[in-house]
């Protein structure tokens, strides 16, 4: 399984009352998170995805059979402030060390991965441009992957002002850290 921007706790220790995503703006933000998951499947529900214009309710019933996400997942997510384009690291070429980097967090293996801003006409326009991140190569099936934003991503040429992580986002940095990752603006 992997997780945005996000890493995982232990399977069925995600408190669903305080399920606000790593960037507090809800648990399908990052996507994927560790927060679609319970008891070792995913736990879609009303409201983690968006709807058409026309209405239609999803029916997460085969989602929600799955273990985890797929090992080619991308990860996508909505900062609140526009992100500096220039600043996303990996946005020209596949790396392991730039803003923005993937870990497995069982192997502590970094994962080659491209980072990038929605390039679609109306995200640029409107300024809201999601966060992209895809793994470069097959991730480990059963691993648990973070998706790290480091103080090398900016907005207006300023480092990322995010709520302190709490819970197990906060035992998510240490963890990281402990493996060498210590510039972590969220997991």
């Amino acid at each position: 399984m992997i997780l945005l921007l996000l890493g995982c706790p232990p399977d069925g220790e995600v408190d669903d009352d305080a399920a606000l995503g790593a960037l507090g703006l809800g648990r399908a933000n990052p996507f994927p998170s560790v927060e679609l998951l319970s008891d070792g499947a995913m736990a879609l529900r009303e409201g983690d995805l968006p709807v058409a214009d026309d209405n239609i309710a999803w029916d997460f019933g085969p989602f929600n059979r799955r273990a985890g996400f797929s090992v080619v997942q991308p990860s996508v997510a909505m900062f609140e402030v526009p992100l500096d384009a220039d600043a996303v690291g990996g946005q020209d070429s596949v790396g392991t060390d730039g803003t923005v980097v993937m870990v497995d967090l069982d192997s502590g293996a970094a994962i080659p991965c491209f980072a990038e801003l929605d390039a679609a006409d109306d995200a640029i326009a409107t300024g809201k441009r999601a966060l992209i991140v895809r793994p470069m190569l097959a991730m480990t099936p059963g691993h648990t992957v973070a998706v790290v934003v480091t103080s090398g991503l900016t907005s207006g040429g300023e480092p990322l002002e995010l709520p302190a992580p709490e819970g197990h986002y906060a035992e998510l940095q240490s963890r990281l850290a402990g493996l060498g990752y210590d510039d972590v603006v969220v997991a």
